[in-house]
């Protein structure tokens, strides 16, 4: 998703460069001259690397090829010759953090931190790691320190409010963002990341305006899309919904969440046909996506095609078993076919997983009084009673089921 890594190697080689650069030509070649013996022959030719500095070029060269291992070991040598190296303890903290290894990286770091206090880039290189082993408080105060030296590093004030995000202190990282915005108005994922946040404290119409903007910076945000989708869904607007996934779905058509958003838009709009189209594509995608089975057989449900609403339920239950709504709806399906026995069942299961589902309380009372059992119907609809008293359909389908059953009685009576 939306995942920034700012490497520290520029840095690191723009310092080698530097200390270059107050040297002539003449003398660049003859420092090198043992560097490159050093490389043919690491092992048997070590001997001729003397200088630290001419470890910590080394260390450079092995980083720049992505031999991270290697890099280690001459940062280690840089540093036995001169432990104060900072720059060999940040490269060391960087390598170690290539491979994964957070601990000892962020060791390196606070080392680094230790002779050089006054480098903000080496602060935001140990804060991220932090982050990355989920230390969020810890990374946030030292993305702080980066700040407090270069207000306007616009990574750190990023960094800092997706730390803030975890912590959930969403009014926090909107600050965060909003100061990186203020920095550079032109980046897309601060506008993106702003519209998360907002959406956090349930401000939609700020968080929608966050991820138009996001897109007018960059229209091809598959990103902002989806979300900005997802969004008016919660609002219900789902056709305009609809329009959002199916751009997302032109930037990227592979994924079956997508297809499935905007199945359920179209759905909730009443478009069934449309719906099952979309969720047709999702099942092709991943055909073990349940809620896709259970989504396109309520589309069929209320386009009365009921044997396939059917079809769809038995797939999503082989699927996932222990969602008590498809059973219901499977069971109201059966309903609608005037099998009641089968429905009952069902509803039943539906009871099982879950028993404080009071529609699966009252569809039950619907099928029973098909079958004249009014006095199971009464007991079902008074459970969902007890659990939705307020259902005012409910109460009138009960008292539909008393007077069946007197009127039951009274001809039983007469004749």
């Amino acid at each position: 998703m939306k995942n920034r890594y700012y490497l520290m190697l520029g840095t690191m080689l723009f310092l080698s460069v530097v200390s270059y650069a107050q040297k002539s030509g003449a003398e660049v070649v003859q420092e090198r001259e043992p560097l490159l013996l050093a490389l043919d022959s690491r092992g048997q030719k070590l001997q001729q690397v003397r200088d630290p500095e001419d470890f910590y070029q080394q260390a450079t060269h092995w980083l720049e090829q992505c031999d991270y291992e290697q890099a280690i070991k001459f940062y280690e040598r840089a540093i036995e010759q001169d432990k104060n190296h900072f720059h060999a303890w940040w490269g060391k903290g960087y390598a170690l953090q290539k491979l994964n290894r957070y601990a000892a990286a962020i060791e390196a770091y606070e080392r680094a931190t230790e002779i050089n206090p006054e480098e903000a880039k080496l602060w935001y290189a140990k804060a991220y790691t932090l982050q990355l082993t989920e230390q969020y408080t810890e990374a946030i105060a030292d993305y702080d320190r980066a700040l407090a030296l270069k207000p306007d590093y616009v990574n750190a004030w990023y960094k800092r409010g997706r730390s803030l995000e975890q912590l959930k202190q969403y009014s926090q990282a909107l600050a965060s963002y909003e100061q990186g915005i203020e920095i550079d108005a032109l980046d897309g994922d601060f506008w993106y990341r702003r519209g998360n946040v907002l959406v956090m404290l349930e401000e939609h119409e700020s968080a929608l305006k966050s991820y138009e903007q996001a897109i007018l910076i960059e229209p091809q945000d598959f990103d902002s899309w989806y979300r900005r989708g997802l969004l008016l869904a919660v609002e219900k607007q789902y056709l305009e919904a609809t329009n959002s996934f199916g751009q997302a779905i032109k930037i990227d058509s592979t994924l079956s969440y997508v297809w499935q958003s905007q199945g359920r838009a179209y759905y909730y709009a009443g478009q069934y046909e449309q719906a099952i189209a979309s969720l047709n594509q999702a099942l092709e995608i991943e055909p073990q996506d349940y809620e896709s089975w259970s989504f396109r057989g309520d589309a069929f449900y209320y386009l009365q095609d009921y044997e396939r609403a059917i079809t769809d339920y038995d797939q999503a239950i082989a699927i996932n078993s222990e969602d008590a709504d498809v059973w219901v709806y499977r069971g109201n399906a059966l309903g609608q076919l005037e099998q009641y026995e089968a429905a009952i069942a069902s509803y039943e299961q539906a009871l099982e997983i879950d028993t404080q589902n009071a529609y699966a309380w009252f569809n039950q009372g619907l099928a029973l009084t098909s079958l004249g059992r009014y006095d199971e119907a009464v007991k079902s609809y008074d459970q969902g009673l007890a659990i939705d008293p307020d259902n005012s359909e409910a109460v009138r389908q009960r008292q539909r089921a008393l007077i069946l059953k007197d009127n039951k009685y009274e001809r039983s009576v007469i004749s």
